[in-house]
């Protein structure tokens, strides 16, 4: 990691706080380090485009910054090393569960048996105690149980302790945990991209599931439910999917306890089901989007590390938008509007707004929200966002009768789809039969004639075989249909 890079990553209120640290020498008593520090962060808050060469210029400004910058090497060296520290320390200082896991080893390690059998007992009862237990607390909590076991004979291991039960059940609970997230990603990947994951015992957690119900966990079952929704076809999985959500929504005040990480993985195989079964046109499934994104807001478990993802973002402005719900609407926008991670932001909130102007039917100002959508930063874009935005900005332009204009994008749509040949997706063969297809419809739309028609009701059913994009479904079929009956008409 690069020390500009880290500095970054920090809030102004850490970096206020790692400074107070270096000031009194917490990680080292050295006063040049720390005046290195408010060199840098003073960069930073003036937006300066700096490097060596112009960090040496400022902390030593009658020096040649050439001669010295092999002695700011070392000094921004050391640095780095104290910022990554602070970034290990705060992680360890945010979770009481790992500061009591690490307490316990470190007793051990040093073989203070008295203290050590102490905090174990307590750090075992702590995490007994938590509401519900996800794979990090079955992971450290196997840990424990096997330095125990290690640290005896089978003679002096306390009988009435069944310590090895305890320990195959935390091993079976956390194994379970990660073998279903991890499968039901892979299944995902498999959908997206046309690939075949081995996913080897896979079966073996599901019918461990099935028998064993009086020693799983809550994380467990619910692993288990939404690996049989991934995994299933259309409507086959919707019992598995309603009784995954009750699950969920029973334990609606303890999904906390589980940490970000793993409650944005639940999160996403639930969003992920309900935006497939959507592009299946099961519209009722937005409300369904809605709903958990309303829970994952109320429990404050949709920021990771102070950021949300911007296809959260996105999938959740929708679904209020489209489901009327004005509220949280609001809420969404004004909470997480200004903390959308990465450099796609920008891009993101003109996305949505675009897409809100769409929905209320003005066709003009959605067009140049998506325009804006395009050219903010970065210039290069994930390809199926911009996909998405492009798609929309036809959208926009025909339904504003500009069929020039939407022809114009929808041949600059196939051109980068066609320099995107790499990317082995479902979703960019739609795209491309889409790109297609609206391209022939803004020619019939200009100049409406039998044979145009026909050849836009062959490129349709091409549309239809691979999937369209959700946001071409049900206008591309209206203008077409409209256009026919006019034709017959006339």
């Amino acid at each position: 990691m690069k020390l500009k890079t880290a500095l970054c990553l920090l809030s102004r209120p850490e970096l206020k706080e790692l400074g107070k640290l270096l000031d009194v020498g917490i990680f080292g008593n050295q006063a040049s380090i720390a005046v290195c520090f408010h060199t840098c962060t003073l960069l930073l808050s003036k937006d300066k485009i700096w490097g060596e060469r112009e960090l040496c210029m400022a902390l030593y400004p009658d020096k040649d910054p050439d001669s010295h910058v092999k002695y700011l090497r070392t000094r921004t060296s050391a640095l780095l090393r104290y910022v990554e520290q602070y970034i290990g320390w705060k992680a360890y200082q945010g979770d009481a569960t790992l500061q009591e896991y690490c307490f316990v080893t470190a007793l051990n390690q040093r073989g203070w048996e008295r203290e050590y059998r102490n905090a174990y007992r307590h750090a075992i009862a702590h995490i007994e105690a938590a509401p519900l237990r996800g794979f990090a607390h079955y992971a450290m909590q196997l840990d424990l149980f096997d330095g125990q076991i290690q640290k005896e004979s089978l003679e002096t291991l306390n009988a009435k302790e069944p310590i090895f039960q305890s320990a195959i059940d935390a091993l079976d609970n956390a194994y379970a945990i990660k073998k279903l997230s991890l499968a039901s990603k892979a299944v995902s990947q498999d959908r997206l991209r046309q690939t075949k994951h081995r996913l080897n015992f896979f079966r073996d957690n599901i019918i461990w599931l099935q028998q064993e119900a009086l020693h799983q966990s809550v994380v467990a079952r619910l692993y288990g439910y939404l690996f049989q929704i991934t995994a299933a076809d259309g409507s086959l999985g919707e019992s598995y999917y309603f009784q995954a959500k009750a699950l969920y929504f029973s334990h609606s005040n303890d999904w906390s306890a589980l940490g970000t990480f793993e409650n944005q993985d639940i999160l996403t195989i639930f969003v992920n089901y309900c935006v497939r079964r959507i592009n299946e046109k099961e519209l009722q499934f937005l409300a369904e989007v809605a709903d958990f994104y309303e829970l994952a807001i109320n429990m404050g478990t949709l920021l990771e590390n102070g950021k949300i993802e911007p296809h959260h973002y996105i999938n959740a402005f929708v679904a209020f938008l489209r489901g009327g719900n004005k509220l949280a609407l609001n809420r969404l926008s004004q909470r997480f509007g200004n903390q959308i991670k990465g450099d796609v932001a920008l891009a993101t909130k003109h996305y949505c707004l675009g897409y809100q102007k769409l929905f209320e039917q003005d066709f003009e100002s959605a067009a140049q929200y998506f325009l804006n959508a395009l050219n903010a930063p970065p210039k290069t874009k994930n390809l199926i966002f911009e996909a998405e935005i492009r798609g929309q900005a036809i959208r926009a332009s025909f339904m504003s009768h500009d069929y020039h204009g939407a022809y114009q994008q929808a041949k600059v749509l196939q051109v980068l789809l066609r320099n995107g040949r790499s990317v082995n997706s479902m979703r960019l063969d739609a795209f491309k039969a889409f790109a297609r297809f609206v391209a022939a419809l803004c020619q019939a739309a200009k100049s409406v004639s039998s044979k145009r028609l026909m050849a836009c009701k062959d490129l349709e059913l091409k549309v239809k075989r691979y999937g369209r994009p959700f946001f071409a479904s049900g206008w591309l079929d209206g203008e077409l249909a409209r256009m026919l009956g006019d034709q017959g008409n006339s």
